[in-house]
């Protein structure tokens, strides 16, 4: 953003007083409308390039992104095959970076676990709110998004293979059967990496 303040500082007009005063103010001078691109940028008396404008628009969505995820205290699904969709929060926040969870890497663990197909396609709704709901699936969901907690589950599923008598899942009885045998065994992975882990 540096770089796009003094470009607009560079063409900033006299009458319009300090620049930093000027943007700093943004939010008032809006009166009630939202704090979106179109109506920020109306208020800013140079015309604005197109990478000015596309900066300032990541810059807006950013920021809208980050104070939605502290007030809330949220978290957002990004990393998809057809784009990142983060707004970059991962990289520039370090302390929001947690809070953004890889779609890539969920539908992985999914894949391993043999319910990628029932999940995205078969389940009903109240099967997913079912499965959402037990502490296994949300022990698996998290191991998804760490990369050795990652290689742990991957252990862990080659290890539950054994005691599973279907490959994919079909039915959410076969879902909550192999999530619960999975996340035991990753438990058991976890405590023979960490033996003081049993203690805590």
């Amino acid at each position: 953003m540096a770089t796009t303040l003094a470009s607009i500082a560079g063409r900033w007009p006299p009458r319009a007083g300090d620049v930093e005063t000027h943007l700093h103010d943004v939010p008032e001078r809006l009166d009630g409308q939202a704090f979106i691109s179109r109506f920020v940028r109306a208020t800013v008396p140079v015309t604005l390039g197109a990478e000015e404008r596309a900066r300032i628009d990541m810059f807006l969505s950013r920021e809208y992104l980050a104070s939605y995820l502290r007030d809330l205290d949220a978290a957002i699904v990004a990393d998809f095959d057809f784009g990142d969709f983060s707004c970059g929060i991962r990289q520039l926040r370090t302390s929001l970076a947690d809070r953004v969870l890889s779609a890539r890497s969920f539908d992985l663990g999914l894949r391993w676990l043999g319910i990628y197909d029932f999940v995205h396609r078969s389940a009903r709704w109240p099967d997913l709110l079912s499965l959402r709901a037990t502490p296994e699936f949300g022990t698996v969901a998290t191991a998804t998004q760490h990369p050795v907690l990652r290689a742990r589950l991957r252990e862990a599923v080659i290890r539950g293979r054994k005691r599973i008598r279907f490959q994919n899942a079909t039915t959410i009885q076969q879902a909550l059967t192999v999530v619960a045998v999975v996340a035991n065994k990753l438990d058991v992975t976890l405590n023979q990496a960490d033996p003081d882990r049993r203690a805590r």
